[in-house]
């Protein structure tokens, strides 16, 4: 899987509501901010592709979300997939 997704397209893999669930949000909004902003808080990546793997969701992981963000901040920086 291509590891030079969007974190926007990251989020609306996993699910805004689903993730919102999964980190005890009450509403979507805090998760919609991610994808908006086109960065997720450092402190629940761990958490993030432990739910992509519980869910079955193939190629999430921290490269994938380091290298999401890497082209977010640097879109002409960021390294192609090897």
């Amino acid at each position: 899987m291509d590891s030079r997704r969007t974190v926007a397209e990251i989020v609306s893999q996993l699910g805004v509501t689903a993730l919102a669930r999964e980190f005890g949000h009450e509403n979507v909004t805090t998760v919609s901010s991610w994808k908006l902003r086109g960065a997720i808080p450092v402190v629940y990546w761990p958490r993030i592709v432990e739910f992509a793997k519980a869910n079955g969701v193939d190629g999430i992981d921290n490269d994938t979300l380091v290298a999401a963000h890497a082209h977010a901040l640097h879109p002409s920086d960021a390294a192609p997939d090897a």
